[in-house]
C-alpha cells in the first residue's frame, strides 16, 4: 500500500471533488497493519461522503479526518481552512500550509503515550517467531475445507486438532486467547462428520458474526448449511426445512430459543433420535456461569437439556469454548457438562498483549459526562464505549448529539433484532467508528481493528471487564482500555445491581413451597416441580407467582444443583403459560424435612456470596487505588496465565514474565479407553522405512491407510504430499512441539504410531527428540528416511544404536 499515493488521492478528493481510486487500497489481507490502514481510509471516505450529503456533521468529519492524519502520520494540503480545529487537534503549518494533527489528550489522562500508541503510529509489526520455531501447517482436511494451509498460532493448532481428536461422548473445555481463531474449531468440527452441530451463543450479535465468518471461511454451499436463529430472523422457515431434511450443518442459536421455541424443541428432538445431532458447542462458555445464575437462567438449564439428549444419543460430543476460564468456571462446567471422566481440557490460556490500561477519575456526575465527551473526541477510533444500562446509553447519546456527533450507533438489550443485524453489518463494513453499548454488545464479535474500549461504568468482576476490553486489538495491534469513572458512585451502582443472595429463610421457603405445591407431583424418586408458584411467606393472596417469582424459584433450583443437593433430570417449558417445569432428583434427604436446621444451605450460600464479592473487590480495589499493575488483577483471576501487561498506571513499558512459554500450559492425557489403535508395528516400538524422495506421497498414503495419524516433519511443504482424502484427524507436528509435548507427557496428542520424517539438516535434533520420546513413553515410532540420508555418518550411528527393523517402502505392509 502506497501512502504517498493515498495522500495525493485524498487531497484531490477534498480539494477538487475527484473520486478516490479504491484500487489504492489493495493490500495483503493477511497483514493486520495493512488491513488497519485500508479500513481507516474506508471509514474516512464513508464519513466524508455522509458529511458532503449532510447526513453527518462537521464533528463526525473532523474527528475522522484527525484519525486518518494520526494513523497515517502524514500532512495534507487542504485549501479549506475550516478543518482547523483546536477541539480535534487539527492545525495548519504556517510555512507549508499543510494540515496536520496532534495527539491532544486532556491533562487528566495520566498516560498520553498510550493514546499515541493506540493510533498505531510508527508501529513496527513484529510477527511471532512461532512460524519459525514450530510447524504450523494444517492438514489436508482443513486445507481442503477452508484453503488455510497454516494455523495462526501453535495454540490454535493444538486447540483445533485437539477438538477433532475428541472421542464420541466426550466433553472438551478449550481455552484459546481472544483473536486466536476459536471459530475454526466450530467450523472444522461441524464438517468433520455428516450431521448437525448446534452452537449455543450468548448474543444475537455473536450469532450473526459467526455465520458471516463461517460462510467466508468454508468452501461449501454454506447458504443451505449454516444458519443462525433469533427472534425476527427472516429465513426462519428455511431453517426449519433444512433441519427436517437433515441438510443443515451448523446452527447458531441462543439458549432461550433452544428451550422455549416449541418448533425448535421438536426438530432438535427428531434430530437427536435419528442421531443426526453430532455436536453441541457452547461458545463463550464462561457466560454459562457468569450469566446463568439468575438473569439468564436458561444458560444453566442447558445441563439437563443436554443430558436428556445424551440419554438417547450418547455419542454427542460437547465443546466448551472461551478465551478465559476462572477456576470456579471450570469446576462448575465440568460438573454440569460431563460425568467427570469423559473430560478433556485443552488449555492455551494467555493474557492479551495488545491493550494498555488507563484510568480517568471524575469528581462527580457532571464532571464525568464532560470528560466522557472529551475522551470520545480525542481517543483513537474505532471505539466502543461501554455503559451500565440502556438508559445510560440514551443519556450519552444526547450529550454526543449536543456536541455535533451523528455517525454513531447504540447497541443495548433494547435494540430490536432487525436493528442489531444492521448495526453489526455496518460496524463490520466500516460505515461508522463509534458504538455506545451495554454488555449486550460485543461478546465474540470479531471486528479486528477496534482501537479503544472506553468503560463508563464498573463491570461486576475482573472477568467481565476483561471480556469487554477484549473487543479491542483483535488484529494483534496496540489498543487502549480506559475507564472514565466517578469511582465511589459507580462502584456503589455496581454493588447495588448485583444479585443479592436470598436469605436462608426465603431460599428454603421457596424450595418448600415448590416441593409441596399441589401442582408439583412425584413419581418414584423423581419430582416434577412447578416453578411458577408464589412462596408461602408472601403476603399476596394469589397462588401463581409473577415472572420475578419464577426466576427466583429457578435460581433456587439451580443453586441446589450447583451444590449437589439435587440433580435436574429434565426441564419443560410451556409456551402457552410461560411456565418452566423441572424434573429433579433429591440427593440430600435434609431437603425433605423443614424441621432440620438449614445451616448446610447457609454455608453454600455464603460461599457463593463471598465469591461474588471477592471478584468485584479485586476490580474496585484497583480502581480506588488508582495505581499498581492491572495484570496482577487478571493473574489473580485466571490462575493458568503468566503475568503480561503492555502498560498500565504503574509502568509505561510492556512487562512479560515468560516470553517463550509453550502455549499449551497443562498436559492433556489420553482417554482411558480409545478405539483408535493399530498393529502396524506389531510388538516393535520402532521401525525404519527407507524410501525415495519421489515416493513420499505413496508412503504417506500407505501409512495413513494403516491408521498412522501423527507425523513429525521440520517443514511445511510436507502438506502438499498428503492426499486430500486422508483421515481428518491427521496431525503434522514440527520437531520442537513434538519434543515439548513429549516432555509434558501429553499423550492425548501423541497416542498411536508416529511417523517421523528425517532431514539431513536436522537429523541429530530429530533423533534426540525421538530417543527422548521413546525413553519417556511406551510409544511407537516409524522412522521415515530417504535414501540420500542413509549414507550419512549420523544415520550409520543411529543404526548402530537401535535394534529397529529396517524396511524399504515396497517391502512394507499396508494398503
Amino acid at each position: 500500500m502506497n501512502k504517498e499515493k493515498i495522500k495525493g488521492a485524498i487531497e484531490e478528493l477534498l480539494n477538487f471533488g475527484k473520486d478516490f481510486n479504491e484500487e489504492l487500497l489493495s493490500h495483503d489481507a493477511n497483514q493486520p497493519l495493512e488491513n488497519f490502514y485500508a479500513h481507516t481510509v474506508e471509514r474516512f471516505l464513508n464519513t466524508y461522503k455522509g458529511y458532503i450529503n449532510a447526513t453527518y456533521s462537521e464533528a463526525d468529519y473532523l474527528c475522522s479526518l484527525r484519525n486518518l492524519l494520526l494513523v497515517f502520520d502524514f500532512n495534507l494540503k487542504i485549501y479549506d481552512d475550516s478543518v482547523i480545529s483546536d477541539r480535534f487537534g487539527i492545525y495548519q503549518n504556517a510555512s507549508t500550509k499543510e494540515i496536520y494533527a496532534t495527539v491532544n489528550v486532556p491533562d487528566y489522562v495520566a498516560r498520553p503515550e498510550f493514546v499515541s500508541r493506540a493510533y498505531v503510529r510508527n508501529f513496527v509489526y513484529r510477527s511471532s517467531n512461532e512460524s519459525a520455531r514450530y510447524n504450523l501447517v494444517t492438514n489436508p482436511y482443513i486445507n481442503n475445507l477452508t484453503n488455510y494451509k497454516t494455523f495462526k498460532t501453535l495454540a490454535q493448532k493444538l486447540a483445533v486438532m485437539g477438538a477433532l481428536k475428541l472421542p464420541f461422548g466426550y466433553t472438551s473445555l478449550i481455552c484459546l486467547p481472544t483473536g486466536g481463531g476459536k471459530s475454526l474449531i466450530t467450523q472444522t468440527v461441524a464438517y468433520q462428520n455428516e450431521g448437525l452441530t448446534i452452537v449455543v451463543v450468548p448474543t444475537v450479535s455473536l450469532a450473526i458474526d459467526q455465520v458471516k465468518a463461517t460462510k467466508k471461511a468454508i468452501k461449501h454451499n454454506t447458504d443451505e448449511e449454516v444458519f443462525c436463529y433469533y427472534s425476527g430472523v427472516k429465513n426462519k422457515e428455511r431453517i426449519f426445512q433444512t433441519l427436517q431434511q437433515k441438510t443443515a450443518r451448523l446452527l447458531f442459536i441462543s439458549p432461550e430459543a433452544l428451550l422455549k421455541n416449541d418448533t425448535f424443541k421438536n426438530l432438535i428432538n427428531e434430530a437427536n433420535s435419528s442421531k443426526y445431532l453430532k455436536n453441541i458447542i457452547i461458545d463463550e462458555a464462561h457466560t454459562v456461569i457468569a450469566w446463568g445464575s439468575y438473569f439468564r437462567v436458561e444458560y444453566q438449564c442447558l445441563e439437563p437439556w443436554r443430558n436428556k439428549l445424551m440419554r438417547f444419543n450418547p455419542g454427542i460430543r460437547t465443546y466448551l469454548l472461551s478465551a478465559t476460564f476462572t477456576e470456579n468456571n471450570v469446576r462448575l462446567l465440568r460438573k454440569m457438562f460431563s460425568d467427570g471422566t469423559r473430560w478433556v481440557e485443552i488449555r492455551c490460556d494467555s493474557l492479551r498483549h495488545e491493550p494498555t490500561f488507563a484510568l480517568v477519575k471524575a469528581k462527580g456526575y457532571y464532571d464525568k459526562q464532560k470528560k466522557l465527551v472529551q475522551l470520545i473526541d480525542c481517543l483513537p477510533r474505532p471505539m466502543i464505549v461501554y455503559v451500565s444500562s440502556p438508559d445510560a446509553a440514551k443519556v450519552l447519546k444526547e450529550k454526543l448529539e449536543e456536541k455535533g456527533y451523528y455517525n454513531f450507533r447504540l447497541f443495548t438489550g433494547e435494540t430490536e433484532s432487525s436493528d442489531r443485524e444492521k448495526i453489526i453489518k455496518e460496524w463490520s463494513e466500516n460505515q461508522f467508528d463509534l458504538l455506545i453499548g451495554t454488555s449486550a454488545f460485543g461478546v465474540g464479535v470479531d471486528k479486528p481493528d477496534v482501537r479503544t474500549v472506553l468503560h463508563a461504568y464498573v463491570p461486576e468482576s475482573p472477568d467481565m471487564y476483561y471480556q469487554e476490553l477484549g473487543r479491542g486489538g483483535r488484529d494483534g495491534l496496540p489498543c487502549l482500555s480506559m475507564l472514565c469513572l466517578n469511582p465511589i458512585r459507580d462502584i456503589e451502582d455496581t454493588e447495588g445491581k448485583g444479585i443479592k443472595a436470598l436469605t436462608i429463610v426465603k431460599l428454603f421457603g421457596r424450595w418448600w413451597t415448590m416441593l409441596n405445591s399441589k401442582t408439583s407431583h412425584r413419581s418414584n424418586d423423581l419430582i416434577t416441580i412447578d416453578t411458577s408458584v408464589k412462596p408461602h411467606y408472601s403476603n399476596k393472596t394469589t397462588v401463581v407467582g409473577n415472572q420475578a417469582d419464577r426466576n427466583w424459584n429457578i435460581y433456587v433450583l439451580l443453586f441446589l444443583r450447583r451444590h449437589d443437593f439435587i440433580t435436574i433430570e429434565d426441564i419443560d417449558y410451556q409456551s402457552n403459560t410461560d411456565q418452566y417445569w423441572f424434573q429433579i432428583k433429591i440427593l440430600d434427604e435434609r431437603l425433605f424435612d423443614d424441621r432440620v436446621k438449614q445451616d448446610y444451605l447457609e454455608a453454600a450460600r455464603e460461599d457463593e456470596e463471598k465469591q461474588t464479592e471477592g471478584d468485584l473487590s479485586l476490580l474496585t480495589d484497583e480502581i480506588l487505588r488508582g495505581q499498581g499493575c492491572w495484570s496482577e488483577m487478571f493473574y489473580s483471576t485466571y490462575k493458568q496465565v503468566s503475568a503480561y501487561c503492555a502498560g498500565c498506571m504503574e509502568h509505561s513499558e510492556p512487562r512479560n514474565d515468560e516470553p517463550d512459554r509453550f502455549p499449551l500450559i497443562k498436559s492433556v492425557k489420553c482417554p482411558q479407553f480409545v478405539s483408535e489403535h493399530n498393529d502396524i508395528l506389531g510388538n516393535n516400538n520402532e521401525i525404519i522405512i527407507q524410501f525415495e524422495s519421489n515416493e513420499t506421497e505413496a508412503l504417506i498414503k500407505k501409512l495413513s491407510s494403516s491408521n498412522v495419524k501423527i507425523f513429525v516433519a521440520d517443514n511445511n511443504s510436507i502438506l502438499e504430499q498428503f492426499p486430500i482424502n486422508t483421515d481428518k484427524k491427521i496431525i503434522i507436528f514440527g520437531i520442537d512441539e513434538f519434543s515439548k509435548l513429549s516432555k509434558m507427557e501429553c499423550t492425548y496428542f501423541l497416542f498411536g504410531a508416529i511417523g517421523v520424517f528425517y532431514s539431513s539438516e536436522n537429523f541429530l535434533k530429530i533423533r534426540r527428540s525421538v530417543d527422548r520420546y521413546l525413553n519417556l513413553h511406551a510409544g511407537k515410532v516409524i522412522d521415515l528416511i530417504t535414501s540420500t540420508i542413509t549414507e550419512s555418518v549420523e544415520y550409520k550411528m543411529m543404526i548402530e544404536s537401535t535394534e529397529a527393523t529396517k524396511y524399504k517402502l515396497d517391502m512394507f505392509g499396508g494398503e
